[in-house]
C-alpha cells in the first residue's frame, strides 16, 4: 500500500532553469495538506531540514488550498521534485537534497 504524502516538494526560479545566470537562491516550495496544526508543524520541519541543507534555500509553504486559490505553482512555473512522508522522513529529504544540487551541477 503507497503511503499518502505529507507534502510534496516543488522546485522553481532560476536554480531550475538550464541556462540561467548564476543562481543565488534555491526556490522551493513544500505543498502540505491543510492548515491544521500537524500538516503545518510537518512543514515547519521539512523547511527547517530543506534550510539546514540546501544552502541559501529560499522556501514557501502553503496548503494545497492556498496554492489552488493563487495559483502558484502555474505562476512560477514550479515542478515537482519529489514527495514526502512522515514515515520515511529523513531518507526523502536527503534524495531531495541531492537531486536540487544535482541541478546546480547540470547547470554549469
Amino acid at each position: 500500500m503507497a503511503l499518502i504524502p505529507d507534502a510534496k516538494l516543488y522546485g522553481f526560479g532560476s536554480h531550475f532553469q538550464r541556462g540561467a545566470q548564476e543562481p543565488r537562491d534555491v526556490d522551493l516550495l513544500v505543498l502540505h495538506r491543510d492548515t491544521s496544526a500537524a500538516s503545518i508543524a510537518f512543514a515547519i520541519k521539512l523547511k527547517s531540514a530543506l534550510c539546514a541543507n540546501v544552502l541559501n534555500a529560499h522556501v514557501v509553504m502553503l496548503s494545497e488550498r492556498e496554492e489552488r486559490d493563487i495559483t502558484f505553482i502555474d505562476r512560477a512555473l514550479a515542478f515537482e521534485l519529489g514527495e514526502i512522508t512522515s514515515e520515511h522522513f529523513q531518507p526523502q529529504v536527503s534524495a531531495l537534497c541531492r537531486r536540487i544540487l544535482q541541478y546546480s551541477a547540470a547547470a554549469k
